[in-house]
């Protein structure tokens, strides 16, 4: 079914082209002429041979490139096809390997989850593997520190007036891992 739909759209695009060919230069040598009855006579008779031969020539032209396209199609044509066909065949499909949160360990030791703070700049800190980047975000400020040899990281933000949202996330290679906590920051004394 697709071999017809690309032949048949195909020939009536090379027919046409050679057809506007065709008048483009009759038109030309047809006003260039000087005898103007010979001239309409010779133009018609070349015009039903030469149309004849740019149909089978664009008929030709056209049977090939369906032929082409049909058989050298990409794969994903031939998937949806299968899809389409109701094929009984399926092929399993490679999954991705998640990431591993589970090998890499993240410790917050400052601040503690659900603290009251008095001080807008703080500085967040904790353990992991050694050498990881770690990254430290609040609603108004973010840093990237690199965890030293034996895993301690510290880096300082800056927090917004009442509920703050720290999220510390740690990368080192394909190994990832994340903490959310909460603090608040207020300018009065508690």
């Amino acid at each position: 079914m697709q071999f017809v739909y690309h032949f048949y759209h195909i020939s009536r695009f090379f027919t046409s082209l050679l057809r506007d060919a065709h008048n483009l230069v009759s038109g030309i040598w047809f006003l260039t002429s000087d005898d103007c009855t010979r001239c309409c006579i010779l133009y018609h008779m070349s015009l039903k041979r030469e149309m004849a031969i740019a149909i089978i020539v664009g008929l030709l032209l056209g049977g090939t490139a369906a032929v082409m396209l049909t058989r050298f199609s990409s794969p994903t044509d031939k998937q949806e096809e299968d899809v389409i066909a109701g094929s009984s065949e399926t092929q399993e499909s490679p999954t991705p390997t998640p990431l591993l949160n589970d090998s890499v360990t993240l410790d917050v030791l400052f601040p503690e989850h659900q603290s009251y703070l008095t001080q807008q700049a703080i500085s967040v800190s904790g353990k992991t593997i050694g050498r990881a980047l770690v990254i430290i975000t609040t609603p108004i400020d973010e840093i990237a520190v690199h965890a030293g040899e034996d895993g301690t990281y510290s880096g300082q933000v800056e927090l917004a007036e009442g509920a703050n949202e720290i999220y510390v996330a740690v990368l080192h290679n394909d190994l990832f891992a994340d903490k959310t906590l909460i603090v608040n920051y207020t300018q009065e004394e508690i």
